[in-house]
């Protein structure tokens, strides 16, 4: 059967204006490459007529201020869900650990811009960044993250999602300078962040949110 119809296919390629197959086979690369299965799910949508290509929904953008000074990590990022604690932290994941513990962040702006979307269908992290618009627009930093996990210190509502089940995911570089996708959710009375590949071929479930320094590109 398989060979029949790559013999259906060769016969209705030759039949093909000449200009078609420049887009046939851009089509093929992209139904090939590393985000294969995102261009097949969106092509099926596209051939049954329903919108396609919608990865990722605008929330809202704000400004966090930030305190000056040298950002440490290790200082910060402490597990402690005691009420003295900064910000309660339940867990830290050992990715987590091994690559961001040792990170110092230098002094940032006073101000960050930061852009939240919700996931709208399951999607991997190479997939998220292309349609943000690349590493250096959708790289935020951990004194960001901890000023967020600040505001909601004892699991309030607010702009990072609280319910154990929902995670917001944020892209980071490391002490290697190598970008990582971290996760924060709420979990066991405190923050629980880990760190994660961001070529790790794992799908994030639709409802997530997204965090980036860039607005979503139309």
């Amino acid at each position: 059967m398989k060979k029949d119809m790559l013999g259906q296919i060769r016969k209705k390629l030759v039949r093909l204006p000449e200009g078609t197959l420049g887009s046939l086979y851009d089509l093929l690369e992209k139904l090939t490459g590393p985000n294969r299965r995102m261009w097949l799910s969106n092509l099926n949508k596209f051939l049954r007529k329903e919108p396609c290509l919608e990865l990722l929904k605008y929330i809202s953008s704000f400004f966090i201020k930030l305190e000056p000074g040298p950002f440490i990590v290790r200082e910060h990022f402490v597990v402690d869900t005691s009420d003295e604690a900064k910000v309660k932290i339940s867990k830290l994941g050992d990715n987590f650990c091994e690559w961001m513990l040792d990170l110092v962040e230098e002094q940032p702006p006073t101000e960050v811009n930061i852009c939240c979307h919700e996931l709208l269908e399951k999607s991997e992290d190479r997939q998220i960044i292309t349609k943000l618009g690349g590493e250096q627009k959708v790289e935020t930093t951990l004194y960001a993250i901890f000023a967020l996990m600040k505001k909601q210190r004892n699991g309030e509502r607010g702009v990072l999602l609280t319910n154990c089940d929902q995670a917001n995911i944020f892209y980071v570089r490391n002490v290697k300078n190598v970008l990582r996708a971290v996760r924060v959710i709420w979990y066991g009375g405190g923050w629980c962040v880990s760190a994660f590949l961001v070529e790790d071929p794992y799908r994030w479930r639709a409802g997530y949110q997204v965090f980036s320094t860039n607005f979503l590109e139309s």
